[in-house]
C-alpha cells in the first residue's frame, strides 16, 4: 500500500512538471521564429556592425532582424519597423544602380504579421525607407534587401520628396566629408492605421534620425511625418534634438 501510494505521488510529480514545462515551452510558430531573432543589444554579438552608440531597449522587439548592411527593430502589432540602424561609409555612397521597381514582402515575418507593398496601395501614404535606396545601392543584394517591408514606413509624400531627401543628402555629403557615419533612424507611433485586407499598419505620428561621427558626436532630427514640414526647413532648430529627449520618447535608450 505505502509502496502504491508512493508511486502515485511520484506521478504526480512528474505529471505537474510536465504540465509546467507545457506551459513555458509550448509555442506557436510565430513565438518560436521570434525566439530565433529576438536578441538585445549586449547578447548581438554583431552589434558594433550596425551601431556605435550603446541601444537599450532593443529586447522590446518582436523581430531584430540582421541584414547584410543594416538592423531592424521590427514590431508585429504595428506592422512597422521601430528602428533602423546601419554605418556609412564614402564607398556605399559613391556607386549608384538602377533604382528597383518593386518592394518585397519579408519572408522571415509570418504571414499574419507580414506587409505586401500592396498594403500601401492607395493609401495616400508613399513607402518611405528607413535604410534609404541613395545608400544602398553599392551591391544588388543589399539594395534589394532595402526594398523589403521590414525597412518600410507609411511616410507623408511630401516629406518624403522634401526636408526628409534633403536630410539623406546632407548625411551623404557628410559622410564623403568625414569618411563614414552611423545612423539610427526612428519612428514614434500614432494612433492612426492604413488598414487594408485584414491587416493594420500604424502610421507614425514622427520620424528621427541619428547621425553619430567617427568621434562619437550626435547630431539628432525629429519631424512630425506630415506633408507641412517644408522642404528648406530641414535643418530648422524646432526640428533638433538629443539624445535623452528622444531616449524619453522611444523604448530604446541611448547613450
Amino acid at each position: 500500500m505505502k509502496n502504491s501510494l508512493a508511486l502515485t505521488s511520484i506521478l504526480s510529480i512528474i505529471i505537474a512538471l510536465h504540465g509546467c514545462d507545457s506551459s513555458k515551452t509550448k509555442k506557436n510558430s510565430y513565438d518560436n521564429n521570434q525566439d530565433s531573432h529576438n536578441k538585445t543589444f549586449s547578447n548581438h554579438p554583431s552589434s558594433s556592425k550596425y551601431f556605435s552608440l550603446n541601444v537599450g531597449g532593443l529586447d522590446s522587439c518582436d523581430y531584430s532582424l540582421n541584414r547584410i548592411a543594416y538592423f531592424s527593430c521590427f514590431d508585429s502589432q504595428l506592422k512597422i519597423p521601430r528602428l533602423v540602424a546601419y554605418k556609412l561609409t564614402r564607398d556605399n555612397v559613391k556607386k549608384r544602380r538602377v533604382r528597383l521597381k518593386r518592394f518585397y514582402a519579408d519572408k522571415d515575418i509570418p504571414k499574419p504579421f507580414r506587409v505586401s507593398s500592396y498594403h500601401y496601395t492607395n493609401s495616400g501614404y508613399h513607402r518611405g525607407h528607413m535604410m534609404p535606396n541613395a545608400v544602398s545601392d553599392w551591391d544588388k543584394a543589399v539594395q534589394k534587401e532595402s526594398f523589403l517591408m521590414t525597412n518600410i514606413f507609411p511616410q507623408a509624400g511630401k516629406f518624403n520628396t522634401g526636408a526628409w531627401k534633403n536630410l539623406e543628402s546632407f548625411v551623404r555629403s557628410e559622410v564623403l566629408r568625414v569618411g563614414e557615419l552611423s545612423i539610427i533612424n526612428g519612428l514614434i507611433p500614432s494612433k492612426k492605421w492604413i488598414r487594408k485586407k485584414g491587416l493594420s499598419i500604424n502610421i507614425p505620428s514622427k520620424t528621427f534620425k541619428i547621425i553619430t561621427y567617427p568621434n562619437l558626436k550626435s547630431v539628432c532630427f525629429i519631424y512630425p511625418n506630415k506633408n507641412s514640414v517644408l522642404r528648406n526647413s530641414w535643418n530648422s532648430p524646432k526640428y533638433k534634438t538629443d539624445l535623452k529627449q528622444l531616449s524619453k520618447m522611444t523604448l530604446f535608450t541611448f547613450l
